[in-house]
């Protein structure tokens, strides 16, 4: 049994940690209420399908034709622990509204574990590309090739196994297989349980400390339905996401309202808890007097992005039709691995220097003789980058003949081709190189749309492709003042072109 229910006026006197746990009545009182709201509002998306628990079949053996594997049953739990696996690993840091576009273009061309294990690096990244964290895109096809090859194509039915066996799944996404696909009683805590469960039992501090975790973990495991663990740990996620929201909580539609101590009249202010998480929050941490649900959980203190800049020249084959552009591919590992963007490095003295043995002195004098076309300000998680960009066209038809041998060799160990530019947008290309392709394409937007755009809030869709301003053309620079200039940057951004001795564009 647990400890007595702590009503709202001793919430003052809260010293032990087992006070903030639920008793055994709200138990009951909040699964109940959550499963009956989920049911009546839960939002219609393509991976959610909801049925009995059910025991994972096992798949037959693959036939000895590589072109031929077993179907799974489209209702069987090892399908469905594939869909949910592909949704869980999409949707972590990525708003459902991004991901589901994303989500039915996968499924409908890899509809099961033995279509992905097939994939192509280059393939599974053109499908990603756009939604960020492309490491997550590539873990997954690592992981099917496993499971084709080791495990029938079926994912284990244990969270524990799930996070020990499968590589790139972890306790959350292992938590959310088991639980939906396999009926496995077990916790899932991202984000938006956090925020449920904090307010609800006013669980402050730092919520991502180790102790803190661990509470709501503890937390979410006590309150999972036994008999529809999968329903109610989305429906804690559901209110989390569209109800319990972190800056305005719709209390007054909330179905455990009663039972949440933030929601009470009688809510603690910070530090009044002297447990070991709340000890650790202070409103001088915090920088407000906070009172209610939006007091929860405590705002970490966010690192600042480090700024970097790149310089980036789109290099156009005029002399071809449709007109090709000439890309280089990214290393295997490290910030955007494997995908594609155009020359580029650190400073402007690198990058004439790169484009003298590319195109030849002349054409790499014209190039930055002009202006820049503009900037596009991108960013990261943790970077803030700022891409100053300029142009190169090649209309020389022998000059664009000798382009060809550079297709098919490499650079150091970085691919290059030439790309169609109608092609660009279906390519591995991350983000911040469209909308280089875009400011290339179409100039620096007008001066008005600019400003209006400026004065907006940029949203934060918790994704490293994330918001960008347009772009904005710098003001006019001297050549000295411009060569002059040097930014630090991540070595693995700089271009390696000068390393190679490979045949290059020379007049």
């Amino acid at each position: 049994m647990r400890s007595r229910a702590v009503e709202a006026d001793d919430l003052s006197d809260i010293e032990d940690l087992e006070s903030h746990q639920f008793t055994d009545h709200e138990v009951e009182t909040v699964r109940a209420a959550m499963l009956a709201w989920f049911d009546a509002n839960r939002r219609d998306l393509p991976w959610r399908r909801y049925g009995p628990p059910a025991v994972a079949a096992s798949q037959p053996t693959p036939s000895a034709d590589a072109d031929v594997q077993p179907v799974p049953d489209a209702v069987s739990p090892g399908q469905r622990a594939y869909e949910v696996w592909v949704s869980e690993i999409m949707c972590q840091q990525t708003q459902v509204a991004t991901v589901i576009p994303y989500y039915q273009r996968w499924m409908a061309k890899w509809p099961t574990v033995f279509d992905l294990a097939k994939a192509t690096d280059e393939e599974v990244n053109q499908q990603w590309a756009g939604l960020g964290y492309y490491s997550r895109g590539r873990r997954l096809v690592e992981a099917a090739r496993t499971l084709a090859e080791k495990y029938n194509g079926v994912l284990p039915d244990t969270p524990e196994r799930l996070e020990k066996e499968i590589p790139g799944i972890g306790k959350y996404t292992a938590g959310a297989i088991a639980a939906c696909a396999y009926g496995v009683v077990t916790p899932q805590v991202d984000g938006n349980v956090v925020r449920v469960l904090s307010r609800m039992r006013t669980l402050g501090g730092d919520p991502k400390a180790k102790k803190s975790i661990e509470a709501h973990w503890d937390l979410a495991r006590s309150l999972v339905d036994p008999l529809r663990p999968g329903a109610f740990n989305e429906s804690l996620m559901e209110l989390g996401a569209t109800v319990c929201t972190p800056t305005s909580p719709s209390c007054a539609t909330c179905p455990v309202q009663v039972k949440c101590w933030a929601a009470s009249g009688n809510t603690r202010r910070l530090g009044s808890c002297r447990c070991d998480i709340c000890s650790t929050w202070t409103m001088e941490a915090d920088g407000a007097d906070q009172v209610g649900p939006s007091a929860y959980p405590r705002k970490p203190a966010k690192k600042a992005p480090r700024e970097e800049t790149v310089h980036v020249v789109v290099i156009r084959d005029t002399s071809s039709s449709p007109t090709r552009v000439l890309l280089i591919q990214r290393p295997a590992s490290g910030l955007l691995a494997g995908l594609w963007e155009f020359l580029n490095a650190p400073t402007v003295d690198e990058l004439q220097e790169a484009l003298v043995h590319l195109a030849g002195e002349d054409s790499a004098k014209h190039t930055f003789e002009q202006p820049p076309l503009g900037s596009i300000v991108h960013l990261f998680s943790h970077i803030r980058m700022t891409m100053v960009v300029y142009t190169l066209d090649i209309a020389d038809p022998a000059a664009a003949a000798r382009a060809a041998q550079v297709s098919a060799t490499t650079i150091g160990r970085r691919a290059v081709q030439w790309m169609a530019d109608d092609e660009l947008a279906g390519g591995a290309i991350p983000t911040g190189a469209k909308k280089v392709w875009k400011l290339a394409t179409n100039g620096p937007a007008p001066l008005r749309s600019r400003k209006r755009a400026a004065s907006s809030k940029e949203s934060d869709d918790s994704d490293d492709t994330l918001t960008e301003p347009p772009a904005v053309a710098p003001p006019k620079r001297s050549r000295s003042a411009r060569v002059a200039e040097r930014t630090k940057v991540r070595p693995s951004l700089y271009c390696i072109l000068l390393k190679s001795d490979i045949p290059l564009l020379n007049n």
